[in-house]
């Protein structure tokens, strides 16, 4: 995947949600390793499973504003280059909380869903509404089946 940023790019971009005046009350974000942030963790999941091994992090409040006043520089190393020019490598210091990191893959609901959706598309020829949950997919399902079941049941008995 081109074009991911790295976490303590995320925390920051977090951090700048947080402090907007408009999301005081938002404790949780779900940082997509695109860039895109989510306040809900369904989003962030179905945004990750189109693009395939993108990931997303749930990053709280206090991780991303802990990442912004600790940005202190730790071991920093100077090496040379054949140019004889310093080039300075330095780690951004981050807080001691760990980020959970989801796979979009990783859900087993996200996996009987594709499955569901699969099996509908299998059965109807056409594929299902991107929105569709798993309960309202497992009724279609059982109506398309029991219909098969009637049809064959009608033509088995004699007029």
């Amino acid at each position: 995947m081109k074009n991911t940023k790295s976490l303590q790019e995320l925390l920051g971009l977090s951090a700048d949600v947080f402090n907007n005046e408009k999301h005081q009350d938002i404790d949780i974000v779900y940082a997509a390793e695109d860039g895109f942030i989510f306040f809900e963790d369904n989003r962030a999941r179905v945004h990750c499973r189109r693009i395939p091994g993108l990931k997303f992090h749930t990053i709280t409040r206090t991780q991303a504003l802990q990442a912004v006043e600790l940005n202190q520089w730790e071991n920093v190393t100077v090496n040379v280059n054949s140019e004889d020019v310093p080039v300075v490598k330095a780690t951004l210091a981050l807080h001691t909380t760990p980020v959970v990191t989801k796979e979009a893959d990783s859900d087993p609901e996200a996996k009987e869903l594709e499955a569901l959706k699969a099996q509908y598309e299998e059965l109807y020829g056409k594929a299902a509404h991107h929105n569709v949950g798993t309960e309202r997919l497992k009724v279609l399902i059982a109506e398309k089946l029991s219909e098969g079941t009637n049809t064959e049941e009608s033509q088995n008995q004699p007029a």
